[in-house]
Formats: structure tokens, C-alpha cells, sequence
């Protein structure tokens, strides 16, 4: 059986590099084919502890839904390693990634601590909607199939969309309604004058087309006989129709025509399998009912699928726009201000960084507010730098965000995140609060890296992939020189990130040049690099470099 699974793969896997997907953002997809992956269970062989690299059979580039069974619900917040990479290399950028809470086995015998009370619930919910950020997470399927409370469950997913009404949750049911707890999320999220905050729900039923018979008990729930437990109409729109990973051609196509007809979300599929990259075997199995071992002809009926429900794929290619600047102002034309010794401006400058190199606020405000007033143009101020006093932490990041909310930077006009080393990993979420406090209190956010990505910190593909997509992020600055003395820009990209993963970044491209490369030409030189990139640069920073004045808009050498 073994041998025969490795046989359908064969050659034909998606291919995951070191560098992470660059993501669409997007809402839940108008047509679905949704495949449930094996990726953790804590009763088979890949747990949720398991690390490992999963591969994507080539197939599942043609479904614009992946969601990932299943998170161990009394292990939250912590998310398998192994989802965590699939949120961050999906095959395609447009695709959702949806981590599955639960299932049959989490619901009849694991404990599910974080609904106990709507408190524990909502104090979940906002750890959980931090998966986007840190791990590309775009949302969760809530798999309860026992006792678990719907109240709290719905509190939940209440505050899930308080906090991020992009974030998606959706909702798997019984074709006869038969959980009361699941019942209660459906009449709660669609009665009269609720907005739900369930984007879709799922016939669990996938023997053949035989959900398509269950779909009545909730289109026209309301419409039943009075003790039926759904008391609601839920739109078409948000029905998804089960189908068994066994399914054939002819039941896909039969499924697929009836989700156009009848305007349902789509189709979801129980299950699929994935490849251990490392072993080129297959990860967890349940046995029959595997989409992955299934003959080549079936795997291509999923992408025709989608042609029968949208006239077209369901992930469309994405154009590429011409590049623009981010912003509509003037290049920036900035400096770096060392707090230890006098740095001239540029007579052009219109941004001043007053840098210090702590990641310790109380030292870093200490040493750059004598700076301040003699600044040029814009006034900021530096958190960080690339040793160990810049040396970033949770407790760091705490700390510059409770000193941005007690407002003790009013008077700077942004503030500089120097990200180069990291006391430990998963730090992405940290910073993504503290950029978010800046925002909130009126500062603009620069974020300057180490060439392409952070030299010092192990998860810098995590860390700027979450950079590229934070709308907080006014600025990206990667720093093209080593000591700052070289006379040309240094373009060499990090291992884990290349130039070409910095295309779609939210944040203006600014790069930082060593004083002796910008009087060299060498901001000429960035923009023409970048440009083959598909990126724009539209300004720079300069760093000081030895023997090298900036006292005119024309950099000499003194």
C-alpha cells in the first residue's frame, strides 16, 4: 500500500523552498474546494510536536482552501510546526490557510480548557488571531463534534472578528443536526439581525453526493417542523458540500454543478495526505478515503471543478503592477545621527534618526533626546541595533510598547526598529503590537533588517514575511553595507529571504547606504538593483562612513 502511495506522487510535488510564499490578502474565496490535510494527531505517527517539512502533492495548487487537521485545542496556543511552515509556503499566495481546532477524537476525549468561561475564551481568541502574523494563519475551522460549550464557542469566534474581521472561521456540521453545541453557532450566527461571525459551514457527509440531500436543513432550517434544531436560514452562499477524498470524477463534477446551480460555497474534501519532504513518504493516513492516492485523472477533476463553478480557476494568476512608489512624496533623503559623536546632514535631508543601538528604551531615550532639536528634517528615534544592547526580546518589545501608550515619544515623529539579532524565535507577534502602538499614537514605523533579513534571529523568514504584510509598517530600510565603509552598495540577499520575496512589501522601500557607496553613486546603483527585482527604492538613509562628509546635497570626501 505503501509503495502505491509513493507511486501516485511519484515526481509530481509541489515545490517548497527555504523562502516563504508571498501571500494575497483576500476574503473567503466566492467558490471553494477546501482539502482537509493530515498534518498532526497526537494518536498517529506525526503529533503535534512533530517536526518535520511536509510536501504538497502538485494537485493541491488547484484548491484555493487548505485546512490543516488538527490543532490539539488543550495544547493551544501553541500550532504544530509543521502547519506553521504550510502557513508560511503554501503553494500559492492566493490560497487560504485554515488551522482545524479539534475533530472526532480532540472532541470526545481531550480537554478543551479555553472554554470553560467566556473570559478564557476571548482571552484565547486573542492569542489565536496572532497566528496570522506570526505564522500566515488566515483563519480557523472549529471542528467541535462533542460536548464543548456553544456559548463559549462563540464567544470565541465573536472576539476573533472584533480583533481581525478578515480573520475567517468557519464551521464544520452534521448533515442531520445532531450537536447541540454546533446547532447553537448556527441558529446564534445567522438569526434575524446577527452578524455571523461563522464565514461558512461544511456538510460533514461525504459518501458520494449524499450532501447534497442535507443541504434543505439549513438553507430552510427555519422552515422545518417546530422542534427541528436549526431555527435559521443559512444563505447558500456560506454552504460548503462534503465530499470523500475516495470521490471519483463524475461525483466531483456532479458536486461542482450543484454548488453552481444551487450558488453554495463549494466543496470540502475529507482528506488528504501530504509527503514527509525527509523520509519522501507519506505523513499521517486514516486509511480509504485519501485524495492523494487517487489516480491522475480524479486529481485534475478538483481543478475542473473550480472551471464548472467559476468559469476559470480557483486561484487565478495574480498580476504583477508596474512598480510605483508606496508613497507620493519626495524620495526620502535621511540620515543616521550617531548618538556618540557629531554627525553632519545632508543640506537635502528631510529625515533624522537619532540612533543609539539599545533595545533597551530607558537607555535608548536617554542618549537620543539631546539629539532631537538639532535633528533635520523629520525627527526619529532608533530602538535596536545589531549586537547584543540591540539585541531584541518580548521583554524589550514590552517595554517600548508601554512606553509608546504612556505617550513618551510625543515629541519624535517616528520611531526606527532595528531588527538584527533576537534573544529567541516566534517574536514576530511582539513586534507587530509594539508597530501597532506606534500607529495608534501617531508615530510612523520604519523597520530596518541586515541586507534582506535579520542576520541574528532564527525565524527571519517568519519575521519578514510578517513585515512585508503589516499595513503599520510605513518604511522598510534594508541596510546595504556591512561596516558602512564599503564604496558600493552590498546586495547579498540572507539565506532565507531573497529580494524577490521583498515584491508586494505594504512598507515604501528606502534602503540604507554607507556614506563612501551613496558618494559614489551608489543610490543610483540600489534603484537599478532593485528595479530588477520588481521593486522601486524611493529614497535612502545614509550610515556614516569613515573619512566621508555629508555637509551638501553633493556627498564628498574629505
Amino acid at each position: 500500500m505503501m509503495r502505491a502511495v509513493l507511486l501516485a506522487f511519484g515526481a509530481h510535488l509541489v515545490s517548497v523552498g527555504s523562502s516563504p510564499t508571498q501571500v494575497v490578502p483576500g476574503p473567503w474565496p466566492e467558490k471553494v474546494i477546501g482539502l482537509y490535510l493530515l498534518i498532526a494527531d497526537d494518536d498517529w505517527a506525526y503529533k503535534s510536536e512533530t517536526e518535520w517539512v511536509p510536501q504538497l502533492p502538485d494537485y493541491m495548487a488547484s484548491a484555493n482552501v487548505l485546512f490543516m487537521a488538527f490543532v490539539h485545542p488543550a495544547k493551544m496556543p501553541a500550532l504544530p510546526p509543521a502547519m506553521q511552515y504550510i502557513g508560511q509556503h503554501r503553494p500559492v499566495g492566493t490560497q487560504k490557510v485554515i488551522a482545524s481546532i479539534g475533530g472526532q477524537a480532540y472532541s470526545d476525549s481531550a480537554s478543551w480548557p479555553w472554554l470553560e468561561s467566556p473570559e478564557a475564551a476571548e482571552a484565547m481568541a486573542e492569542q489565536i488571531v496572532k497566528w496570522k502574523t506570526n505564522y500566515g494563519i488566515d483563519g480557523v475551522d472549529l471542528d467541535s463534534e462533542a460536548k464543548q460549550l456553544g456559548p463559549n464557542m462563540y464567544a470565541f469566534a465573536k472576539k476573533l472578528k472584533e480583533l481581525d474581521p478578515s480573520f475567517i472561521v468557519t464551521q464544520p456540521v452534521f448533515g442531520n443536526p445532531q450537536i447541540q453545541e454546533e446547532n447553537y453557532m448556527v441558529n446564534m450566527c445567522w438569526a434575524d439581525g446577527a452578524t455571523s461571525v461563522v464565514d461558512a459551514i461544511g456538510i460533514m457527509v461525504y459518501q458520494g453526493t449524499e450532501s447534497l440531500k442535507y443541504v434543505d436543513n439549513y438553507v430552510h432550517g427555519s422552515s422545518h417542523d417546530q422542534g427541528f434544531p436549526i431555527h435559521v436560514d443559512v444563505p447558500s452562499k456560506q454552504v460548503m458540500l462534503g465530499a470523500g477524498g475516495q470521490s471519483g470524477a463524475g461525483t466531483i463534477t456532479a458536486l461542482a454543478k450543484a454548488a453552481k446551480d444551487q450558488d453554495l460555497s463549494g466543496i470540502m474534501v475529507w482528506y488528504s495526505s501530504v509527503i514527509d519532504s525527509a523520509t519522501g513518504k507519506a505523513g499521517n493516513q486514516y486509511g480509504d478515503g485519501d485524495s492523494s492516492t487517487q489516480s491522475a485523472e480524479t486529481k485534475a477533476a478538483w481543478e475542473q471543478a473550480c472551471e464548472i463553478m467559476l468559469g476559470g480557476p480557483c486561484n487565478p494568476p495574480v498580476p504583477v503592477p508596474a512598480p510605483t512608489s508606496v508613497q507620493s512624496q519626495a524620495d526620502i533623503v535621511g540620515y543616521w545621527a550617531l548618538t556618540w559623536q557629531e554627525t553632519a546632514a545632508p543640506t537635502n535631508a528631510n529625515l533624522g534618526i537619532a540612533f543609539s543601538g539599545w533595545a533597551n528604551p530607558s537607555n535608548a531615550k536617554e542618549e537620543s533626546e539631546p539629539l532631537h532639536d538639532g535633528l533635520v528634517g523629520g525627527k526619529w528615534i532608533d530602538a535596536g541595533g545589531g549586537n547584543a544592547n540591540g539585541r531584541w526580546s518580548s521583554e524589550w518589545l514590552g517595554q517600548w510598547e508601554t512606553t509608546i501608550k504612556n505617550g513618551e515619544l510625543g515629541t519624535w515623529d517616528g520611531i526606527v526598529f532595528d531588527i538584527e539579532e533576537c534573544s529567541s524565535s516566534g517574536l514576530a507577534g511582539n513586534f507587530a503590537s509594539a508597530f501597532r502602538a506606534a500607529k495608534e499614537a501617531g508615530l510612523s514605523v520604519l523597520v530596518t533588517v541586515s541586507h534582506s533579513a535579520p542576520y541574528g534571529c532564527g525565524d527571519s523568514d517568519v519575521l519578514m514575511k510578517a513585515f512585508f504584510n503589516n499595513d503599520n509598517v510605513d518604511i522598510l530600510s534594508p541596510q546595504l553595507y556591512t561596516s558602512g565603509d564599503e564604496t558600493q552598495p552590498e546586495f547579498d540577499a540572507s539565506d532565507q529571504v531573497g529580494w524577490d520575496d521583498w515584491r508586494g512589501s505594504k512598507g515604501r522601500l528606502v534602503p540604507s547606504i554607507g556614506c563612501h557607496a551613496v558618494a559614489n553613486g551608489g543610490y543610483a546603483s540600489a534603484k537599478e538593483f532593485f528595479s530588477q527585482h520588481n521593486l522601486e527604492a524611493t529614497g535612502y538613509i545614509v550610515w556614516p562612513s569613515d573619512g566621508c562628509s555629508v555637509l551638501s546635497s553633493d556627498l564628498v570626501m574629505v
